[in-house]
């Protein structure tokens, strides 16, 4: 694990960029070897790493989702975010850098919809304990992974899913439209469900813009 007190060039998904005040929020990396995955079974490290975030953030926190695919949300706030790199070789995933970025004791934020454990508790929260919770979190969720318990993650990933069965707003190709979330395929594609039928989105193909 690579820990960053400061981050100055933080990522997100697609190049997009992930603001962090130095000294006050949780940024790092790891470097996993999950040599079990096939490359087409991405996926399920995605969930594993989402659900593992939910349930430390779920201890301290209340209305903690996931919001496809990778972003951690309290009600409709974004508190934290993680990206997944992975190197294959001849079909399987070699190995895997994730970062992951937690608003932590940050209060000021230039984007609206972000949120924070000093925001929502209105006290500081010690940055190494969260990280230790976090990495147990993790490990635990690994494990699932190891004995491929691909269903059980994919449920639990659905159960927490933001927005799932409630009337949405997206964007597709400069084209707005209604739908509702119905669940996330093995292929890790957003289906939604609207009234022309059920749609399959993969990364960055479709944007929620708001609820109903």
């Amino acid at each position: 694990m690579v820990y960053a007190k400061s981050q100055t060039a933080g990522r997100g998904q697609m190049g997009n960029s992930w603001e962090a005040e130095a000294g006050q929020n949780l940024t790092f990396s790891l470097l996993l070897a999950p040599v079990f995955l096939k490359a087409e079974e991405q996926i399920w490290l995605n969930m594993a790493i989402c659900l593992a975030l939910r349930d430390m953030l779920s201890r301290h926190l209340e209305n903690v989702n996931i919001k496809w695919p990778n972003d951690i949300y309290v009600d409709d706030k974004k508190i934290a975010g993680l990206l997944i790199e992975n190197n294959l070789q001849s079909g399987y995933i070699r190995c895997s850098i994730i970062g992951i970025g937690i608003n932590v004791n940050q209060v000021d934020f230039n984007n609206r919809s972000a949120t924070s454990f000093m925001l929502e508790k209105l006290i500081p929260s010690d940055l190494m304990d969260l990280l230790t919770q976090l990495l147990e979190d993790i490990e635990q969720r690994y494990v699932q992974l190891e004995m491929k318990q691909y269903k059980f993650i994919q449920w639990e990933y659905l159960k927490h899913l933001y927005r799932k069965d409630l009337v949405s707003f997206f964007r597709t190709q400069g084209r707005d439209f209604k739908g509702v979330i119905r669940t996330v395929d093995e292929y890790g594609r957003l289906v939604i469900e609207t009234a022309e039928g059920v749609l399959h989105f993969q990364l960055k193909e479709v944007e929620l813009l708001r609820g109903e």
